[in-house]
C-alpha cells in the first residue's frame, strides 16, 4: 500500500474520532505519529508528502524544480529502508486496531508512489514522465485555506478530507433540514465573513430569546443551568470568527434543544 493513502487513512480515523467524540482514532493517530518519528524513512516521506500536497507554485518550471528537490531527499531510502518496507509498520498498526484499508489511492498519491518506488529504466520512462506531470499539475493548482483550515494543516490534517467527512456526518445528523437550515448551512460552507457575522448575531439573538422564555421556571437547578447557557451564548457572541463553525454548531444545537 502506498504511503499517501495510508497517511490519509490515519488522518480520516483521527478526524472521525473528533466528529464522533470517541478516543479510538486519537489513540491510533498518536501511535501513527510515534512510528513516523522513529523512522527516518517515514519521517522524510511524511514531510515531503505534506510539502507536495499543500504547495502552490506559479509556473510549470518552478513546480518541476520543487518536485525534483523534494524527491531528491527520498532517493537514499532504498533496500531495507525503502518506503515499501517501512509502510508495513503502518499496515500492522491498522491491523492491530482491526481497521480495514480498502481505499484506492488518489491521482497525487498514485503518482508519488510510482515516482518513489519505480526503478528507473527505459521501459518505465513514460510512467515516470506521466506521474511527474500529474504532481506538477497539482502543484500549479491554487490551494486557498481559511484560518480554520490553516489550523488543521498545522495539525497535519487533510483539510479536504476533514470537510468532506464533517459534511457527511453533519448531513446524517441533520437529515431533515428545513429551507431555513439549508440557507444557514450555505452561509457556513461558503459565505463571506460579513454573512457569517450576520448569521451568528441572528443565531445568538434567537437562542437567547428561547433560553429567556424558559427562565420563568421555579426549578432553581434548571434556572441555574439556563443562566449558564446564557453565559455560554454571550461568550460566543463576543468571540471572533476564527471559531465560527464550532460556535455555529453550538448555537444550532442549543436552539434545537429549546425549540
Amino acid at each position: 500500500m502506498d504511503f499517501g493513502t495510508l497517511k490519509n487513512k490515519f488522518t480520516q480515523e483521527y478526524i472521525n474520532s473528533h466528529i464522533n467524540e470517541d478516543s479510538k482514532g486519537k489513540e491510533l493517530y498518536k501511535e501513527f505519529l510515534n512510528i513516523i518519528k522513529e523512522s527516518d524513512t517515514l519521517k522524510s516521506f511524511f514531510v515531503v508528502y505534506k510539502n507536495l500536497e499543500n504547495k502552490t507554485t506559479s509556473s510549470e518550471f518552478e513546480a518541476g524544480k520543487y518536485l525534483d528537490e523534494n524527491l531528491s531527499v527520498l532517493d537514499k531510502f532504498r533496500g531495507e529502508k525503502s518506503i515499501v518496507n517501512e509502510c508495513k509498520k503502518l499496515v500492522d498498526l491498522l491491523d492491530r486496531y482491526s481497521i480495514e484499508l480498502n481505499e484506492k489511492p488518489n491521482k497525487l498519491n498514485e503518482s508519488l508512489y510510482k515516482l518513489t518506488t519505480t526503478n528507473k529504466s527505459v521501459e518505465v520512462i513514460d510512467v515516470i514522465h506521466e506521474s511527474k506531470l500529474n504532481v506538477i499539475k497539482h502543484l500549479m493548482t491554487e490551494k486557498s485555506n481559511s484560518k480554520e483550515e490553516d489550523d488543521l494543516v498545522r495539525e497535519n490534517i487533510d483539510v479536504k478530507k476533514f470537510l468532506n467527512i464533517a459534511t457527511q456526518k453533519y448531513n446524517e445528523k441533520y437529515s431533515t433540514l428545513t429551507e431555513e437550515d439549508k440557507k444557514m448551512i450555505k452561509v457556513v460552507v461558503s459565505g463571506s465573513d460579513t454573512e457569517k457575522e450576520t448569521l451568528l448575531k441572528s443565531m445568538v439573538k434567537e437562542t437567547l430569546d428561547l433560553v429567556n422564555s424558559k427562565l420563568v421556571t421555579t426549578n432553581l437547578t434548571l434556572k441555574e443551568k439556563l443562566l449558564e447557557t446564557k453565559d455560554l451564548i454571550y461568550n460566543i457572541s463576543e468571540s471572533s470568527l476564527d471559531n465560527f463553525s464550532y460556535n455555529f454548531k453550538k448555537l444550532y444545537d442549543i436552539k434545537n434543544i429549546f425549540k
